[in-house]
C-alpha cells in the first residue's frame, strides 16, 4: 500500500494536492468536523481549512534518510513552518513540525525536531503503526524503501543504510530525545507494550488512535483499554484518505468500539460514550 501511494503521489501537481485537500476540508466539515490535525509537505491542507473556515494543526513534514541531506532539509521545513504561521490565524490554526517515517529518517531529523519543538510548538509523528515497521526498527527486516539504498562500507560492500536497533519503535524514539518536547502527538501506537505505554505516560505523549484505518490495512488493533486505564490524553484519528473510503467520524467510533469489544474482556468493555468522548474532548485534549 506504502509502495503504491508513493508512486501515485509521484504524479500529484501543486494543483492536484490543493483540490484534494479541498475535497477533504469540505468533506470533514459535512461531517462534523471542526478542527483537523494533519501531516503536510505541500501547506495544501493550510490553504484548504483557512478556505473552508476550520481550526486545526497544521504540520510540516520533514524527513531524509541521507545525512549529508538533513541541515537543508530541515531549514527548508522549519521556513515553511515560519512563512505558514505568518499567513494564518494564530486563534483558529497553529502550526507545527513532523518528522517523517522511521524507517525513512536520520536520528539527527528526530533531534532536530525535538529541540526545536521544546518552546510548545507542536510535534506529531507516525509511531509503532504497523508489524512491518515494528520489524524493520527491531531486526532491521523488512520490505521498505530504506533497503533500496545502497550504501559503500568499505571493502567494496554494499549495505543499507540502517541497522538493527533491537528494541521497539517507542524506545528507539525515545532514545533521540523527540519525547522531550512538551506538545507531542504520537500516531497509531499499534505496535507496543507495557513498556512502551509507561514511556509514553511518563513524558505526556498523547495519542491519535487509528482504527479503521489500521484495519483496513491490517496493521493491528491498538490497547486502547491500556491507555485510557494509564491516563493518556487519547483522540481519535482517521489517518490517510487514502486508506480508507471516507472521513466519517461515526463510522470511526462504530467500528472503533466494535473492534475494542472483540478482543478485550468484559473487564475492558468500551462503551459508546467513551467513543464519543474519545472523538470530541479526548481528541481536543490530545491537541491541547
Amino acid at each position: 500500500w506504502k509502495i503504491h501511494l508513493e508512486e501515485k503521489e509521484k504524479l500529484f501537481s501543486l494543483q492536484d494536492w490543493n483540490d484534494s485537500a479541498l475535497l477533504g476540508a469540505l468533506e470533514a466539515l459535512r461531517s462534523g468536523i471542526t478542527t483537523i490535525a494533519d501531516i503536510t509537505k505541500t501547506g495544501a491542507s493550510l490553504r484548504a481549512i483557512q478556505e473552508v473556515g476550520l481550526r486545526g494543526v497544521i504540520y510540516r513534514e520533514v524527513g531524509t534518510m541521507d545525512r549529508k541531506e538533513v541541515d537543508e532539509v530541515f531549514s527548508a521545513a522549519i521556513a515553511d513552518v515560519e512563512h505558514w504561521r505568518e499567513i494564518s490565524d494564530f486563534e483558529s490554526i497553529r502550526i507545527g513540525i513532523a518528522p517523517a517515517a522511521l524507517y525513512t529518517c536520520h536520528p539527527l531529523i528526530f533531534q532536530r525536531a525535538a529541540e526545536y519543538a521544546m518552546d510548545g510548538t507542536p510535534l506529531a509523528l507516525h509511531l509503532a503503526g504497523s508489524k512491518e515497521e515494528y520489524d524493520f526498527i527491531r531486526y532491521g527486516s523488512s520490505i521498505f524503501s530504506v533497503h533500496s539504498t545502497e550504501q559503500e562500507r568499505g571493502y567494496g560492500i554494499d549495505m543499507p543504510p540502517w541497522l538493527a536497533t533491537g528494541t521497539s519503535p517507542v524506545r528507539y524514539i525515545l532514545n533521540w530525545g523527540v519525547f522531550r518536547a512538551p506538545n507531542v502527538l504520537a500516531i497509531h501506537c499499534v505496535q507496543v507494550d507495557d513498556e512502551d505505554i509507561d514511556k509514553l505516560v511518563e513524558y505526556d505523549v498523547a495519542i491519535a488512535v487509528c482504527s479503521r484505518c489500521n484495519a483496513q490495512l491490517a496493521m493491528g488493533i491498538p490497547p486502547l483499554t491500556k491507555f485510557i486505564k494509564a491516563g493518556l490524553r487519547v483522540g481519535l484519528g482517521t489517518d490517510s484518505p487514502a486508506a480508507t473510503d471516507a472521513t466519517d467520524p461515526i463510522l470511526d467510533m462504530r467500528l472503533g468500539m466494535l473492534l475494542q469489544r472483540a478482543v478485550n474482556t468484559r473487564s475492558d468493555f468500551i462503551t459508546a460514550a467513551q467513543m464519543i468522548r474519545l472523538a470530541t474532548l479526548g481528541s481536543a485534549e490530545a491537541l491541547r
